[in-house]
């Protein structure tokens, strides 16, 4: 991958095909891969002039694809997310 937004963009496309699944839940959940990538992903949008803006803004709509598509997961494993992704969204519009 040459980029965090590309590799941002590959999870998101294996994400999108296989979340509803039986074998995307044991992948993505069970195994700790979605807790990575929305860790992963938090990190990099809450950083500050350190990382380019298309990986901070290419994470925070991961995160937020995440959220929408697996809301009961997000309320369990990241209670404090709301709170970090408004953060995040008051500083990008300041970007």
């Amino acid at each position: 991958m040459d980029s965090w937004s590309d590799y941002v963009e590959f999870c998101h496309n294996l994400f999108v095909s296989q979340a509803d699944t039986r074998v995307g839940k044991e992948t993505f959940e069970d195994s700790g891969v979605l807790s990575y990538w929305i860790t992963s992903s938090i990190k990099v949008a809450e950083s500050q002039g350190e990382i380019p803006i298309n990986d901070r803004t290419s994470s925070l709509v991961f995160v937020s694809q995440i959220w929408l598509a697996k809301s009961d997961f997000m309320t369990e494993n990241f209670p404090d997310v709301a709170d970090s992704m408004l953060n995040v969204l008051k500083r990008a519009s300041r970007d």
